[in-house]
């Protein structure tokens, strides 16, 4: 957690003033958004900027980070997060593959189809859905990821912490 919290730090200056959509710091908020996920911390304001900066400079867009993004706003449910994140990202982008598929579990989620959510995230892909790599099955037993999706996604009305399970395909190999 110590080099997330010296991340948050930097980071916090980088979006204070002018610099908070300098292109130039789109590499440096990118990986930001890779420690939340290694780390297991959330931090909302550098996340919407990541996307802020993606709807500036379109040529930048990654789907990887987005998709890091949105889970992690999933995280965060009853509250917003996730719709501001959702409503940042353009329609071209909402169609790509793990975005669509993240976006429709948010939607299950936000009104209450449990069960379709489970059996959508954990029983019906064969694919990941994270990166989308096609005979990937659920990337771990639905136990343990029910586990790791209800921890942090349901105590206390959500908390932003990561999604182990989902998070852990989202890294370059």
């Amino acid at each position: 957690m110590a080099m997330f919290e010296q991340m948050r730090a930097n980071v916090g200056k980088l979006l204070k003033g002018i610099d908070r959509y300098n292109p130039e710091n789109l590499a440096t908020l990118e990986r930001y958004v890779e420690t939340q996920a290694k780390e297991n911390a959330y931090d909302l304001e550098a996340n919407l900027a990541v996307l802020k900066l993606y709807q500036f400079n379109p040529a930048f867009f990654q789907t990887t980070v987005t998709a890091q993004i949105l889970l992690k706003a999933l995280t965060n449910l009853p509250h917003t997060d996730f719709t501001l994140c959702k409503c940042m990202i353009d329609q071209a982008h909402q169609e790509e593959r793990p975005i669509r598929q993240i976006l429709y579990l948010g939607d299950l989620l936000e009104t209450c189809h449990f069960q379709a959510f489970w059996v959508m995230s954990f029983g019906c892909w064969s694919t990941c859905l994270a990166c989308g790599n096609p005979g990937v099955p659920s990337p771990h037993s639905v136990s343990e990821t029910r586990h790791d999706w209800c921890t942090p996604v349901f105590p206390e009305g959500g908390n932003g912490r990561a999604i182990p399970a989902a998070q852990s395909c989202l890294r370059p190999a």
